[in-house]
Formats: C-alpha cells, structure tokens, sequence
C-alpha cells in the first residue's frame, strides 16, 4: 500500500485520504463549508483517482448543487459508499440518476464494498486507515462508531 495522504479539517465535514488509487472518504453530518467542498470536489477529481470509498456518518446536508457537483466529479470512477443512513442512500440513489457509478452498503459490509471496487486490500487496513483520519482529525466519537477490525 501506498503513503498516506491525508486531508483533515476539524471544522470539515468531509476528510480523506489516498490510499494508493482509491480515494478513502469520511462524512458526517453538518453544513458543507465551501472551501473545504471545493477542495473534496479537487480530491475526488484527481486523475490518479481511480476508486471512492466513502464512510458516512447520520444524514447528509448537501444541496442540489453539491449533489450536482459530487455526481459530476465521480464519474468515470468506482465508488461504493458505506451508510447506515436512510437519506445518504436516498442521495446515492440520486446520483445514480446523474449518472455516477455508486453503489452503498452497511457500515459491516466492509468486505463486500472492497470486492464491489476490486480493491485486494483488508478491511482491517482500511478501518485502521479510516479510524487513523478521523483521530487526527479530533473525530473521536464517530471513531468508536466504526465496525471493530
């Protein structure tokens, strides 16, 4: 596996990381501030960003506009998103309609998602991975809330 890039913002709702092709995402619930928006649109359209892997906590507050934005960004990549939110999968659903290749999954369905985006990697390295971003990023609650490796 390749070095770890990491992005964290305390006052983000999104962070990421690479994780050699794969884009590594972590959400959670809250206003999107723009700067840090326009930086994740920048991320996921890197052209050596081939896979998303999204992790999202509660519900999404993106606009239209986001939603328009995230769907535009992603295409041409492998997404799968883990949820356990009725309204994320919603917007899953809706970015499906704009086209963007997602599928979503349960936050223990961590295995399938990976075999879903090809990626040969363990969960356990990408739950360390994810629980490392989110500590970093003073995210301690919603690290608990990860699935144990």
């Amino acid at each position: 596996m390749g070095e770890r890039n990491a992005i964290f913002v305390r006052d983000s709702t999104s962070i990421w990381c690479r994780m050699d092709d794969v884009l590594l995402v972590v959400t959670r619930p809250g206003p999107t501030e723009p700067r840090h928006f326009a930086a994740l649109i920048g991320a996921l359209r890197d052209p050596e960003v081939h896979r998303i892997l999204g992790i999202s906590f509660g519900d999404s507050e993106t606009t239209s506009e986001e939603r328009r934005q995230i769907g535009g960004a992603l295409q041409g990549k492998k997404t799968v998103a883990l949820t356990e939110s009725v309204l994320v999968r919603g917007l899953i659903t809706a970015l499906g309609w704009l086209g963007a290749p997602v599928r979503a999954f349960a936050h223990h369905d961590l295995a399938k998602a990976l075999d879903e985006l090809e990626y040969p990697v363990s969960p356990d390295r990408v739950l360390h991975e994810a629980r490392a971003l989110m500590l970093e990023s003073g995210w301690t609650q919603l690290a608990e809330r990860l699935p144990k490796a």
